[in-house]
């Protein structure tokens, strides 16, 4: 389960966006298991396309300020119950947590159903002291939210559905925000 840690990965800043492919405004991607649009406003790059993944970068002016909108297929593992999926999906995300870079101020769950499937939706903040340590006092605060979801593929795998922003505030900016359920709303579970 390294769907945490590609998503950490994949929120690096995109002060380098310059040189990427644009995404599109609300232009579709497939890969296995979703079609996924495009955030439907400018300045959005596509910073990765792959069978299992998609993974959009917004560009803003000020360079320390960074937005990632990505999806990402997973195996989870057979389980009969949505209790036990889900039980497993938040240990999971424990136990791949970088405790050396990230420290979480907020972390709420949520069990509902979205997009006709069973989901667990999240929203968290944290502080990412990136290679300093958390003893340093240089840090950006990490702000994201998402759902995971079982696919229609089958009962093994998961879909994550994630929009980050990282910047020198504590807040999701709204804007952001309205982006982030428009994306969230616009992505497909597809049966290949």
């Amino acid at each position: 389960m390294k769907y945490l840690t590609i998503t950490l990965v994949a929120a690096f800043p995109v002060g380098c966006a310059s040189t990427m492919t644009t995404a599109g405004v609300g232009q579709t991607y497939n890969h296995v298991g979703a079609k996924v649009t495009s955030p439907n406003e400018p300045n959005w790059y596509l910073m990765k396309h792959t069978d299992p993944s998609v993974v959009f970068g917004k560009e803003y002016p000020d360079k320390s300020e960074t937005a990632i909108a990505n999806t990402y297929l997973f195996w989870i593992g057979e389980f009969p119950t949505g209790r036990e999926f889900f039980d497993q999906v938040i240990e999971s995300r424990k136990t791949f947590d970088n405790k050396a870079r990230f420290k979480q101020l907020e972390l709420d769950y949520e069990t509902l159903t979205f997009k006709g499937r069973p989901c667990l939706k999240y929203s968290g903040l944290a502080e990412d002291h990136e290679d300093k340590g958390l003893d340093s006092k240089e840090f950006q605060y990490f702000k994201n939210q998402g759902y995971i979801c079982r696919t229609n593929l089958n009962q093994t795998t998961a879909l994550l559905m994630e929009v980050s922003h990282r910047s020198d505030t504590k807040t999701f900016p709204q804007n952001l925000n309205n982006v982030a359920q428009e994306f969230f709303n616009n992505i497909e579970l597809t049966t290949y």
